[in-house]
């Protein structure tokens, strides 16, 4: 008798155990998320083009297309304090206020796409100067980290 209880609650522990820590595996999953990305399109000349998210942990992940020295899957990493500068420019910008768009009869110009908070906008030309500062507070970003290629 005592060898079956000893069993049934080594057999409790251990399921409880293995699904307590299945459960703390996803919930650190499903807490990162990508909170701002800018995108860079292409132009007849060499512009830079990729995509760059800014995850809310800091990590930064950046798809490198053409014209960078990094083309492919990379990683980065932003310090915590400079994510939260870099989110709190965005609120104070009024993001969400933004045209969808601000284009340029010029066919040669590329455009930034910014997202932020599910919106995103298009600048090719004639943007409010203060999404112009998102855009270069952005690329410093991207200038400024140190990529280191995304293993497979």
């Amino acid at each position: 008798m005592r060898k079956s209880i000893f069993y049934s609650l080594l057999i409790y522990f251990l399921v409880i155990s293995g699904c307590k820590s299945t459960k703390n595996q996803f919930s650190s999953s499903e807490q990162e998320m990508v909170v701002l990305t800018m995108q860079k399109s292409s132009c007849r000349g060499k512009c830079p083009v990729y995509v760059m998210d800014v995850y809310n942990t800091g990590k930064l992940v950046l798809d490198g297309k053409a014209n960078i020295d990094y083309i492919g899957d990379f990683v980065g990493e932003l310090d915590k304090n400079s994510l939260n500068q870099i989110v709190q420019e965005f609120e104070n910008s009024d993001f969400q206020a933004f045209e969808d768009k601000y284009d340029s009869r010029i066919t040669d110009i590329p455009s930034t796409y910014l997202t932020f908070k599910g919106k995103k906008v298009e600048n090719r030309s004639g943007a409010p100067e203060k999404l112009d500062q998102l855009e270069s507070t952005l690329t410093a970003v991207f200038k400024t980290t140190k990529w280191q290629e995304m293993e497979d």
